[in-house]
């Protein structure tokens, strides 16, 4: 999947501060897929307020296992029920949503 700053943003969002063992294992692998790089911080400049990740139009390609999208598409859907998705990301939460492995 290409994943933009913007969705990778959205998708640490998504990784709840605690969890059981198997599900805190997933959201453990997925954070490290995510991350941004020591490199990617500097290069543009994202400790800087006034940088706005929305204009960096760079992309990694990640590949999620089904079990991972499966707790990301869960944790969207527990968000989307109680009203809390950000309206900035929701284009990034339905690239989750409808996307397969």
């Amino acid at each position: 999947m290409k994943l933009t700053f913007v969705d990778r943003f959205a998708i640490k969002n998504l990784i709840p501060d605690q969890a059981n063992i198997i599900k805190g294992m997933l959201f453990n692998s997925i954070a490290k897929k995510v991350n941004f790089t020591p490199e990617e911080i500097d290069r543009h400049e994202l400790l800087n307020e006034e940088t706005i990740i929305n204009n960096i139009t760079e992309t990694i390609d990640v590949v999620f296992e089904e079990s991972e999208l499966a707790v990301l598409r869960e944790r969207i859907d527990e968000m989307d029920q109680a009203g809390t998705i950000p309206l900035q990301l929701i284009d990034s939460y339905c690239k989750i949503k409808n996307t397969n492995v």
